[in-house]
C-alpha cells in the first residue's frame, strides 16, 4: 500500500525509452514508459557517485518516481535532459514498493 500523500511528491513527468538492438545511434529509440511520473532530479556527489559504482560518471544524478515495473538499466529516462539508467531499486525493498529510486548518468553535455 502506497503511503498518504506519495503523490503529492511527484510534481514532474518523465518518459522512459529503450533503444532497440538495431539501432544505428542513441536517438533511435522506441517509448516504454511514456508518462512516470517523479519528483526533480538531484546530483550525486563524487562519494555517492563511487559507492554506486559509478566512480569515472562525472555527472551522476538521481531521481524518485513512482512504482513502475520493468525499468532496467541502460534504458533511457527523458526529462528535461536524457539520461541513461545506471540502476534501480524499489522501496521498500519488497513486493511494493512504495517509490522508485533510479541513479542517472546524463547523456549529453549542456
Amino acid at each position: 500500500m502506497i503511503r498518504p500523500n506519495l503523490g503529492r511528491k511527484w510534481s514532474r513527468v518523465a518518459e522512459v525509452a529503450t533503444i532497440p538492438a538495431t539501432a544505428t545511434n542513441d536517438s533511435d529509440r522506441q517509448p516504454f514508459i511514456p508518462a512516470l511520473r517523479c519528483g526533480h532530479t538531484y546530483p550525486l556527489d563524487s562519494a555517492d557517485c563511487e559507492r554506486a559504482g559509478m566512480g569515472t560518471i562525472a555527472r551522476g544524478y538521481v531521481v524518485y518516481t513512482e512504482p513502475a515495473e520493468g525499468i532496467k538499466s541502460n534504458m533511457r529516462l527523458i526529462l528535461n535532459h536524457d539520461y541513461r539508467i545506471h540502476s534501480v531499486t524499489g522501496w521498500p525493498d519488497d513486493d511494493m514498493p512504495d517509490f522508485m529510486e533510479i541513479v542517472l548518468e546524463r547523456e549529453a553535455q549542456p
